[in-house]
């Protein structure tokens, strides 16, 4: 499973965690990320590092 799968298939949160990782790799940071995503910067923060440690399967 890709970001882009999540993205098109998954459930709105999926869609969420993996909008915030394609962000972060584009550079974004966690403040706007947090902003347009509307959740805390705390909720970006763990799924970028989730993200980082299991990959798209996280």
């Amino acid at each position: 499973m890709t970001l882009d799968d999540l993205i098109n298939e998954g459930d709105p949160r999926d869609i969420k965690r993996a909008m915030s990782i394609k962000m972060f790799l584009s550079g974004s940071n966690r403040d706007m990320m947090s902003h347009v995503l509307n959740v805390g910067v705390d909720v970006v923060t763990k799924w970028n590092r989730v993200y980082r440690e299991q990959g798209a399967e996280g």
